[in-house]
C-alpha cells in the first residue's frame, strides 16, 4: 500500500492541509499512521475519500 506524508496529499487533492484536520475532527477520514519519527502518514484510500469530500461539497 502507497503512502503519503499531508502535504503531499495536499498537493495531488488540491486541497488545503487545515481541511485535514477538520475532516478528522469531524471524523470524515480516519486519523493517519503516526510513525516514531512523527510523520503521519496517509493512504490512497484518504486521498479518495477527501477527493470525495470536495466534489460533494461542490454540489
Amino acid at each position: 500500500m502507497e503512502t503519503m506524508t499531508r502535504s503531499k496529499l495536499a498537493k495531488e487533492c488540491g486541497a488545503n492541509i487545515e481541511s485535514f484536520w477538520y475532516y478528522e475532527k469531524r471524523r470524515l477520514i480516519d486519523l493517519p499512521k503516526r510513525f516514531e519519527v512523527g510523520y503521519q502518514l496517509y493512504s490512497r484510500e484518504d486521498a479518495a475519500r477527501i477527493r470525495f469530500i470536495q466534489n460533494a461539497k461542490k454540489l
